[in-house]
């Protein structure tokens, strides 16, 4: 499970940024949100526009993309622009069956270069430096050819792909973890018939609908969907050259493409796709513009269910919604504003800091300003309201 992250020039964060997500052992609140090994289960950032949440979500989605996925990746996109040090550094800390597995990643933009160090236990297994790899994982070091090191990705996916990471169990545990990692945004922007290909549609194929509709049956959500090319209704029939999605309500023989669906039913058959297979599989699950089209007590549910349910499995969400924020919800330490300021970038603030008590209203508290990351619009001119 992750641990912590600690980011240092990257996009909007230039100052060096600590994400615990060790449980802070001053409350003791919804026990289900804490795994065995004291390893909170979610967290949630919060804060106006523009403030860098999402950027947090990316900094571990560039380490599942740079890992996993065979598309090129345009670094240049991760810079921070608002410092002088064209480098930034992420480190990822993990605990997996009690041991501490760290993974170091930098970018050098001036060079264009990796550089890379994996520990166990504060055991080095493996550095790189740009075209400069050597691994322990054995008795003696091992040296890598350059040849064998692409200057425009990450080392520690060759190691993983020709099978030498594997080679130790405990890695390959982690590996799996990392694996079965799914990052979605329910941003309307994305919520068009693209997003149901490659991956998403393999799940859709194997099963993936009835595991959905099962879900939407336990919360007692009447509608249900279809994956199919030609439904027929008692007045018409719809086809479609190519399999999609059909919605349903209970008591009803009226079928609706998903396209034609409300924005809260997209949203919310979208964020499925990935916290089903993430909570059966046991990763980690990246939600943008998690409150976008989602009722409330929707999103309540989904929280709720994912802490109960899920044993190794993560849920790190980014939302605008502030009745998550509730202590029947997630728990102060798994709450965290975002501020941006100015020249000195992004910055955190973990609520569980405020020693806030159980009893406290969160979200009233979050709205008068008390953890920070609270927008204050229109106070300059009162005239515009």
């Amino acid at each position: 499970m992750l641990s912590r992250i600690t980011i240092e020039n990257f996009k909007c964060f230039k100052e060096k940024t600590v994400i615990e997500l060790h449980k802070d052992d001053n409350y003791t609140i919804l026990p289900q949100n804490v795994s065995s090994g004291g390893i909170l289960k979610g967290l949630v950032f919060v804060g106006g526009n523009g403030s860098g949440k999402s950027t947090i979500l990316e900094a571990l989605r560039l380490f599942l993309n740079l890992l996993f996925d065979e598309n090129h990746i345009q670094m240049c996109f991760y810079e921070c622009l608002l410092s002088e040090t064209r480098e930034f550094c992420i480190t990822y800390e993990f605990l997996v069956q009690s041991q501490e597995i760290s993974f170091e990643l930098r970018y050098n933009f001036a060079k264009e270069i990796f550089c890379e160090r994996l520990e166990k236990n504060n055991v080095l297994l493996f550095e790189r430096v740009g075209k400069s790899a050597r691994d322990y994982f054995e008795t003696q070091e091992t040296v890598y050819n350059e040849g064998l090191i692409k200057p425009d990705g990450l080392f520690l996916r060759t190691l993983y792909f020709n099978g030498r990471l594997l080679k130790d169990s405990l890695l390959t545990v982690w590996m799996d973890y990392l694996k079965s990692s799914r990052y979605v945004s329910a941003a309307p922007a994305t919520l068009d018939a693209q997003e149901f290909a490659g991956e998403t549609q393999a799940y859709y194929e194997q099963g993936g609908t009835e595991k959905i509709n099962d879900f939407l049956e336990a919360i007692h959500y009447d509608q249900r969907i279809q994956y199919t090319n030609i439904v027929e209704d008692r007045s018409h029939t719809i086809t479609s050259p190519q399999k999609i999605l059909f919605y349903q309500r209970e008591g009803l023989s009226v079928s609706v493409p998903f396209i034609q669906e409300s924005l809260g039913n997209r949203a919310l058959i979208k964020v499925l796709t990935a916290y089903l297979p993430v909570l059966e599989q046991e990763g980690l699950l990246l939600i943008d513009e998690f409150s976008s089209g989602l009722h409330n007590e929707l999103m309540n549910i989904l929280i709720t269910y994912f802490m109960k349910h899920a044993k190794r499995a993560q849920m790190l969400m980014v939302s605008h919604g502030t009745n998550i924020l509730s202590n029947s919800i997630l728990r102060p330490d798994q709450e965290y504003s975002v501020e941006f300021y100015g020249t000195a970038g992004s910055r955190i603030h973990r609520f569980s800091q405020e020693r806030p008590r159980n009893s406290q209203n969160i979200p009233k508290m979050y709205n008068s300003g008390i953890f920070g990351g609270k927008p204050v619009y229109g106070e300059e001119n009162e005239d515009l309201l």
